[in-house]
């Protein structure tokens, strides 16, 4: 057993569970996300919070939050200045929790709440990551299937991260697990979390089906997806396969060259270099260190 382990101290050791959400223009949303949360039956030994980082909202979240928390200490709130992406904004709220365990969620209900106290026991059980998997995505886009499909099959094979397996962010992990997560600078862009982690601490996955919210539309056009593909695969690459990847472009580019096949090559040799340089730039940008805090429940903007 070690840090964050339930057992160690007897049954009796009270549990504290965070749940992180992002939000971002979710005013309708939160009221009726927390009155889920409140309606949970657990263990009497387990006390749950909730940490909600608000990401630049232009409606009503930030009053509605400062409203809520103001009145319960277990809901705390952090309204940044900027907003730098759901998952920069998923990691600030683990680095926010000094809790037993966290849970990364939605607020919209795709998301289902009455999974969390499956998860807290397993994470009582001894499991230190409880992975929720989408079984099946019903009334989505066939055309946004087939993609997603495809960004799976061509992101496992070149990762050897099976994304199928963790094909979306909800998750509880103990809070050893959370260091190592926010200490991976390229992790909060797909937040994924690498086969090495998983092994090493057996996760365990939770199936679960979901509902896709009618009426909703993607706003992401084509090369936001593009741009979002780029960086999840690089968010999670090892770094051997990374140096594997970027050997083949270039050899491939300057194979083509040698043939006098000189159209391809820029592209081969220039998609390499540009992997490289997104590559550093995620590896040595530090999200959490750009956060600005407008306003918070600890009692104001933070220097």
């Amino acid at each position: 057993m070690g840090k964050n382990d339930p057992r160690e101290t007897g049954a009796e050791k009270i549990i504290n569970i965070d749940i992180i959400v992002a939000v971002f223009n979710e005013e309708a949303e939160i009221p009726e996300f927390i009155k889920s949360v409140r309606g949970l039956r657990l263990p009497e030994r387990v006390n749950i919070g909730i940490i909600f980082i608000e990401d630049s909202s232009t409606d009503g979240t930030v009053g509605l939050l400062s409203r809520i928390s103001s009145g319960d200490r277990s809901i705390r709130y952090y309204a940044m200045k900027k907003g730098y992406g759901q998952g920069a904004a998923v990691a600030f709220g683990l680095s926010k929790s000094n809790a037993d365990a966290m849970i990364m969620m939605d607020v919209d209900g795709e998301h289902p709440v009455d999974l969390i106290p499956l998860m807290i026991e397993r994470f009582i059980a001894g499991s230190r990551i409880v992975q929720a998997v989408r079984k099946k995505r019903v009334a989505d886009v066939r055309y946004r299937e087939a993609g997603s499909r495809f960004f799976t099959t061509v992101t496992s094979l070149l990762t050897g991260v099976d994304l199928e397996k963790q094909n979306v962010y909800f998750r509880l992990v103990a809070g050893n697990v959370r260091d190592e997560l926010i200490r991976n600078r390229r992790w909060p862009y797909f937040m994924r979390i690498s086969d090495r982690l998983l092994k090493k601490y057996q996760a365990e996955r939770i199936p679960f089906d979901i509902r896709f919210k009618e009426g909703r539309v993607s706003s992401y056009g084509f090369l936001r997806l593009a741009g979002l593909a780029v960086s999840g695969v690089l968010s999670i690459i090892p770094v051997p396969r990374f140096l594997i990847l970027v050997s083949v472009l270039f050899l491939a580019g300057a194979a083509v060259l040698v043939k006098g096949l000189y159209y391809p090559a820029p592209i081969l040799i220039g998609g390499a270099i540009y992997l490289i340089y997104r590559f550093i730039s995620l590896s040595r940008t530090n999200l959490l260190g750009k956060f600005e805090v407008a306003s918070s429940s600890d009692g104001g903007p933070e220097e």
